[in-house]
């Protein structure tokens, strides 16, 4: 991201530090940037710790997706180590901590999805390395150790923190499961949804399954396949099907309301809708055209980056549209006397007019996303108990 130099700019602006994920590769600078890698790494990171700055690091070393964390690599602990070393031989002073961070997604594919961040105990690296600045010890083998138990404790704590399967049919027995017994992923406290989903993933693991077990786990991924290649959530067909029995007439009756207000949810969903269908394409095309497929974090990233410009053609296009309709009808001239505006107030009411057209602009625009985003997140519909 760094050859390119407006991407540069861009990130080093947001206080981004380059990194070379693989420095034992080439000549071990990033192309373009003349920006050396762990050597540059490490004195920009001490130099933003040294005045007081908080460095955020995803110590996986990439983006992936898979049932369960990968491994994590060392470069955070090696980071940690390096700024205490310099900053003991600078000013005696080698304090430093290192917070773990778990973070679940509800649905990481979905834009705005909920999301659980849950904070780890502190690790004080200091904590770790009275061997190393003890005379006549072999300090790169100290060194080394070191880096492996901090590693170890990272890890350790953000598996605690997030949802870990063995494999995917089990990671999707427990999705299935947790879907059943709450109706909706939305049912689920954002505080549970971690306990709910690792206790079910641990309950369907295979090492301590047993055959009935195996015969849910079975059907549930079945379940889960038949959902997922017909673009069928468990929710929507129990809001269609709904599992508890009713009498013929209240189903009848719940069919009328249901089709009444998915008529008028559909009306007034409409004027957002076609504001926000180059959005929809942008963002489509996005994913398809650049992202690799199952890289769903990969296609999140491009469809938000493609849905907001297509948003902003959108908007503008409708935005501009309503602006000529109302000057072609004199509406303008009607919203200025109205408003108390004449023509020939001068400069300052040239600015008045265009800070009350920006100020309009801007509420229309955030009224139409929140118009837009409530229906398209079902805060309008029927409550579940209801259905």
């Amino acid at each position: 991201m760094f050859a390119n130099p407006l991407a540069r700019s861009i990130m080093l602006s947001s206080g981004a530090i380059p990194v070379k994920r693989n420095p034992n590769i080439g000549d071990g600078s990033v192309s373009g940037s003349g920006v050396s890698s762990q050597t540059s790494l490490f004195r920009e990171s001490s130099m933003a710790l040294a005045h007081g700055g908080v460095i955020g690091v995803f110590p996986e070393g990439t983006s992936y997706t898979l049932p369960t964390i990968m491994q994590v690599m060392s470069g955070t602990a090696w980071a940690a180590i390096d700024f205490v070393k310099w900053a003991r031989d600078k000013n005696g002073l080698s304090k430093l901590t290192i917070v773990p961070v778990g973070i679940v997604y509800t649905d990481k594919a979905r834009y705005q999805s909920r999301v659980y961040v849950r904070y780890g105990e502190p690790i004080v690296v200091e904590s770790y390395m009275p061997e190393m600045f003890g005379g006549g010890a072999d300090v790169q083998a100290v060194t080394k150790a070191i880096v492996k138990q901090l590693t170890a404790e990272m890890e350790r704590q953000m598996w605690t923190m997030t949802i870990n399967a063995p494999d995917w049919d089990t990671l999707y027995a427990a999705q299935m499961a947790r879907d059943i017994i709450y109706e909706d992923p939305a049912n689920v406290p954002l505080r549970d949804w971690l306990s709910v989903s690792q206790n079910l993933v641990d309950l369907f693991t295979t090492s301590s399954s047993s055959a009935t077990l195996d015969a849910a786990k079975t059907a549930l991924t079945t379940y889960y396949s038949l959902l997922h290649y017909t673009g069928i959530s468990h929710s929507s067909l129990t809001f269609l099907l709904p599992i508890k029995s009713k009498p013929l007439f209240i189903r009848l009756l719940r069919t009328v309301r249901h089709v009444l207000f998915a008529f008028f949810s559909f009306v007034f969903f409409l004027p957002p809708m076609l504001l926000h269908i180059p959005a929809y394409i942008a963002a489509k095309f996005a994913a398809k055209a650049f992202a690799k497929e199952g890289e769903v974090e990969t296609e999140a990233q491009f469809k938000v980056i493609f849905g907001g410009v297509g948003l902003g053609v959108g908007l503008g296009v409708g935005l501009g549209a309503a602006l000529g309709c109302l000057r072609k009808y004199g509406g303008l001239e009607l919203v200025w006397k109205l408003l108390g505006k004449t023509a020939q107030e001068g400069v300052l009411g040239r600015l008045k007019r265009i800070v009350i057209v920006l100020g309009a602009a801007y509420s229309s625009v955030y009224l139409l996303v929140r118009w837009h985003n409530a229906l398209v997140y079902g805060m309008l519909v029927f409550p579940a108990n209801n259905r």
